[in-house]
């Protein structure tokens, strides 16, 4: 249904997409006449005197049908490498070209021509290739049978053969390395990528030094190997702006291929934040940043002086009131020369703010960009800093956007930013802009970019980053061989199991992905002509060759499947293959500060043809003797047995919410806690609420509205309120009323909000003043802040840290000080003693949002309010003053 509604409107709108092209021609190609014929497939079969496929590895099921339709069946010449399939993401089928190769070795239908031998690489990069997947690849993992047909065999011969140029690993040992998780771009992963991007640019400047030297392309003579001989490939673009930015460093010239960083862009932020202005003057963010930024250009001392001499008001007012009044300036940071040219400098860019405005109402996107950059020369400005021919592209590129953008049915600056806001919040960006690349630098880029492409000498980095399995983790699972597999969700338990459907789903689609990860590898592999370098960081390899020592007593060639299938990473397949083959390990200590951290790091060097050779009892001697053995299980039980350091600290939490420490801390003299609040769970110890949310599941429509229930709508209201607008009590119902049509409050709990609590808040005199200053406002904080465990958890002795964790209702940043607010919807007794009471309980709650938010923002908070909404008041809670 979706399908045919979504094909129906590009069909008004004459649109086509990729697919479309596909699946509209074979409908042409298939589509029968009044006698039963496909005159279009006829017509091209007998117009094709030959149809030549290059590159069938990549082919999917609607490609090849297309191809049966417009060939006979003696006239289609298929080239390529199945080894080389690594587009499954565009439904590549390997499957297809697998088996004509087997069906034609045999003589069905077709002829069968090994092209076996391989021009493009020395032997030290074949051979070493060749052992590597003569282990770990064969039909069933990697799709494909890495048999003598399939291994690759040295034609050029025009090779040195009195050098060494063996394929290397280089290992980057790790200690701290934790290599449980996913690496999903987290900090430490890019800790661990940045030490090997070191190591390839000491690398690259060594062999530029030495010389490294490299045949011509001629083939003929050996020459200095350049920056443009070496390319950088791994799995990812993610890496790329780190080694662009380390590179630098070094001075090494290098032609990147870009990630989707456009909008990150310091020209592109700027002129965003530029057209935000234009679009509404009073956003102090963006505001400032047009002033601090090169169109401008003041620094943080002018900054300052502004705001003092208006602190209440938007920024932009601050400017204007500054150029307004300049006589009555005092001269504190600037002599009055100075001062005088902050003023002229204002003055001028409020000239230019005004002008773009009345452009805005009148001109395109397009012409006021471009309007922007002929009044400020913004584009020569950015030419002259550092990567300024793409800073100057990108630009470029920001008009061509927005006269795209407009090309379609919408128009307006504010619409462009809102456009390119929701880019942002969807976490998707555009590609930088190209730019003409150098020829002599070194090549950075995606294996599946280099695809087809052949260097001197190849760096492959990243090679322990974890295989990417997010698709295996959805509830459903679809596979053209096995069908579609489900999870069973038990309506009475509210678990949900997999089923054995969706188990072997989820094994066959993982054999698939992990066939084209070793596709992938294999790829990265051959694209080096005369030297492959890899580089991985590993926790500690020892340990890993201990953990796989049995593997050397293996018989088959191929390595056992459960091996390679759990490996997740290129660098533990190309280890299994090392472990086997004997490779020489030379462990040696790197001396050089870029690379070595906080952890203690190594460089193992698998390199050389003679290695295969090597005596493996070098590295692991005979069995212990049976006093040996004793000896070792005397210490393994002293260490089992010794009293543990930090058990106290195993028995409390390490993150507890704020919210639920409140009752410990209304009183902080208790010294026991009732048997609801300290919960024992195994080990650990977490102060956790007395009772629990209802579930959606249990709830009835006629299940009476809880007073948590209600507060919480309340809450939700209160922070939805929009400022901008004068706050009645029929804008607040309208709100309720929205807030229930997004499914964000139940028609039950509405019916039971107390509005007119929100809307005499707002009346009162703190309410008030909320609203004069809700420029400066932050609602929803969420804050995480570490304390000392013991202050909570009396009865346990522990030096340990805890991290509270909760949200602030509301907070207004001034210049030098930090106003915090909670609403709280309890029932309180308008009394002395009421207001003591409420008081007491949430008082601490309060003083920790302070203490969080007085380290984070680095400004004294000089008032901690509490607004009891039952009562309309709104409490000091230090000097339990009504304000």
């Amino acid at each position: 249904m979706f399908y045919d509604r979504f094909q129906d409107e590009k069909h008004q709108l004459n649109k086509l997409d990729f697919s479309d092209l596909e699946h509209d021609t074979l409908r042409i190609l298939t589509k029968l006449d009044s006698n039963g014929q496909k005159i279009a497939s006829e017509y091209y079969q007998n117009h094709f005197k030959e149809v030549m496929v290059d590159e069938y590895q990549d082919v999917n099921r609607v490609q090849e049908a297309i191809l049966e339709l417009v060939s006979k069946s003696d006239n289609r010449f298929m080239v390529g490498d199945v080894k080389q399939s690594i587009y499954g993401f565009r439904l590549a089928d390997p499957s297809l070209f697998r088996e004509k190769y087997e069906a034609y070795a045999e003589g069905k239908s077709g002829e069968r021509i090994v092209l076996a031998e391989n021009f493009r690489s020395r032997d030290e990069v074949l051979s070493f290739t060749n052992k590597v997947f003569q282990q770990i690849m064969n039909k069933e993992l990697g799709q494909v049978e890495y048999d003598d047909v399939a291994a690759l065999k040295t034609g050029n011969l025009s090779y040195s053969q009195d050098e060494d140029k063996s394929s290397e690993i280089i290992l980057i040992e790790d200690i701290e390395l934790d290599e449980s998780k996913d690496d999903l771009d987290d900090a430490e992963g890019f800790e661990k990528v940045e030490n090997e991007i070191h190591y390839v640019a000491q690398r690259i400047q060594e062999m530029i030094k030495t010389p490294f030297e490299v045949m011509n392309d001629k083939a003929d003579a050996k020459r200095p190997v350049t920056y443009g001989d070496f390319a950088i490939l791994s799995s990812t673009k993610s890496n790329n702006d780190k080694i662009e930015s380390i590179f630098a460093a070094y001075g090494i010239p290098v032609n990147v291929q870009k990630a989707q960083s456009y909008f990150k862009r310091t020209e592109i932020t700027t002129m965003v934040s530029l057209l935000k202005v234009i679009d509404n003057p009073l956003q102090d963010i963006p505001f400032v940043a047009v002033l601090r930024s090169g169109l401008v250009g003041l620094d943080e001392i002018a900054l300052a002086h502004i705001r003092k001499s208006s602190k209440n008001t938007s920024y932009y007012e601050a400017v204007c009131h500054f150029v307004s009044n300049f006589e009555l300036q005092e001269v504190d940071y600037y002599d009055s020369k100075q001062q005088l040219a902050l003023k002229e400098r204002l003055e001028g860019f409020l000239t230019l703010l005004n002008k773009w405005r009345d452009s805005a109402n009148n001109e395109s996107i397009a012409q006021l960009i471009w309007e922007i950059y002929m009044d400020t020369h913004y584009l020569e400005y950015v030419h002259g800093q550092s990567n300024g021919e793409q800073r100057a592209v990108n630009l470029h590129a920001l008009y061509d956007h927005a006269h795209q953008y407009e090309s379609s049915s919408f128009k307006g600056v504010r619409n462009f930013i809102r456009f390119i806001e929701a880019l942002q919040k969807k976490e998707k960006d555009l590609d930088e802009a190209p730019i003409a690349t150098e020829s002599n630098a070194v090549q950075v880029m995606t294996i599946h970019a280099s695809k087809g492409l052949e260097f001197p000498v190849v760096f492959l980095i990243d090679t322990n980053r974890k295989f990417n399995m997010q698709d295996l983790k959805a509830s459903i699972m679809c596979s053209d061989e096995i069908g579609v597999g489900t999870n069973y969700f038990d309506l009475n338990t509210r678990i949900t199991y997999p089923t054995v459907q969706a188990v072997a789903t989820r094994n066959f689609e993982k054999k698939k992905l992990l066939s084209e990860e070793m596709r992938k590898l294999y790829v990265a592999m051959t694209r080096a002509r005369e030297k492959l370098i890899i580089v991985g960081t590993l926790k500690n390899y020892e340990s890993f060759k201990k953990k796989y020592a049995f593997l050397t007593n293996e018989s088959s060639e191929i390595l056992p499947y459960q091996a390679r299938f759990k490996s997740g990473t290129f660098l533990n397949w190309m280890l299994l293959s090392a472990i086997r083959e004997q490779y020489k390990i030379t462990p040696e200590i790197v001396a050089k500060p870029d690379i070595v951290t906080k952890s203690q790091q190594y460089i193992h060097e698998i390199s050389g043809k003679e290695v295969f050779q090597e005596d493996w009892h070098e590295y692991y001697s005979e069995s212990d003797s049976p006093r040996e053995l004793k000896s070792r299980v005397q210490q393994m039980l002293q260490t089992i047995q010794q009293d543990y350091h930090f058990e106290a600290e195993s028995k409390t939490t390490s993150y507890q919410s704020v919210s639920e420490l409140k009752r410990v801390l209304e009183d902080p003299i208790i010294e026991e806690l009732s048997q609801n609040s300290l919960i024992e769970e195994g080990r650990r110890a977490i102060y956790l609420s007395p009772t629990l949310e209802q579930p959606r599941f249990m709830e009835t429509a006629t299940a009476s509205v809880s007073g948590a229930q209600r507060g919480s709508a309340l809450h939700l209201l209160m922070q939805k309120v929009d400022f901008t607008s004068e706050i009645t009590l029929e804008s607040l119902e309208q709100l309720l009323k929205v807030l229930v049509d997004s499914n964000e409050i139940t028609p039950e709990v509405a019916a039971k909000v107390p509005v007119t609590q929100a809307y005499e808040f707002f009346q009162s005199t703190f309410g008030q003043w909320i609203v004069q200053n809700s420029h400066a406002i932050v609602r929803e904080q969420a804050f995480s802040y570490v304390l000392e465990a013991n202050e909570f958890f009396k009865s346990i002795q522990t030096d340990d840290l805890m991290m509270i964790h909760g949200i602030i209702d509301g907070y207004i940043e001034l210049d030098d000080e930090i106003i915090v607010f909670d609403y709280k919807t309890d029932y309180v007794v308008d009394s002395t003693q009421g207001i003591q009471s409420i008081v007491r309980k949430y008082k601490e709650q309060l003083n920790i949002y302070a203490d969080a938010l007085a380290i984070s923002c680095n400004k004294n908070v000089t008032r901690k309010v509490l607004c009891l909404l039952s009562i309309n008041k709104n409490i000091d809670i230090d000097t339990l003053e009504v304000i």
